[in-house]
């Protein structure tokens, strides 16, 4: 998720804090409440619809580096 983040808004991975809970895919749960970029919430950086682009982006794409 960080990764989507950094692309997203062209900042550096090490920059952000972002925290997912439970298994990978829909079981998946973001912390998009709690994850930020240098400590500024992502739901003030980033508009609902390319927040909620991002948490599915990580859910898929994790359950792919999985079965590889």
């Amino acid at each position: 998720m960080r990764a989507f983040v950094a692309m997203e808004l062209g900042v550096s991975v090490e920059n952000i804090q972002c925290y997912v809970m439970g298994g990978h895919g829909d079981e998946m749960v973001p912390l998009t409440r709690h994850s930020n970029v240098a400590g500024i919430p992502l739901r003030e950086i980033l508009s609902p619809d390319r927040l909620a682009a991002i948490v599915d982006r990580t859910a898929r794409a994790v359950g792919r580096l999985l079965i590889y």
